[in-house]
């Protein structure tokens, strides 16, 4: 995904089957109302281990991808004045803050990067509209 610094590698967002009916949904809980799937996603082949997400490309188009490979990722931080003075903190070659994303370049599996996410007050990003997916891209 181009992820405002340019960077086209494929990032982990929240988005994964959590629950026993297989269905999509937000790491929040949140159903899946929004979607920006790649053409021929997401799979439904039993063959493929593909029970996460990725944001691909130049357009952030998503495709589902085994929760086991290694990608950058986008957080979703919840703000308070504790997180936006820590903001500072964060920034370094593999990172870059925008508001409250951060986004990550260092590849992590899908549960590795939401454990990321939670230390820094978050979840991987989850995109319910048009607006939620522009501030990443």
């Amino acid at each position: 995904m181009k992820v405002k610094g340019g960077n086209t590698d494929p990032v982990w967002i929240g988005l994964g089957k959590y629950t026993k009916e297989e269905t999509w949904r937000w790491v929040t809980q949140e159903p899946l109302t929004f979607t920006f799937w790649d053409k021929e996603e997401p799979s439904d082949s039993s063959t493929r281990d593909s029970d996460c997400a990725v944001a691909t490309g130049t357009d952030g188009r998503w495709m589902a991808l085994g929760c086991h490979i290694q990608a950058g990722f986008v957080c979703e931080r919840h703000l308070t004045e504790k997180t936006k003075v820590q903001t500072n903190e964060w920034e370094c070659e593999t990172k870059q803050t925008f508001g409250k994303y951060v986004v990550s370049y260092e590849p992590k599996r899908w549960s590795d990067a939401q454990n990321q996410c939670a230390t820094w007050k978050g979840n991987l990003v989850s995109i319910h509209n048009d607006q939620d997916h522009d501030e990443i891209s």
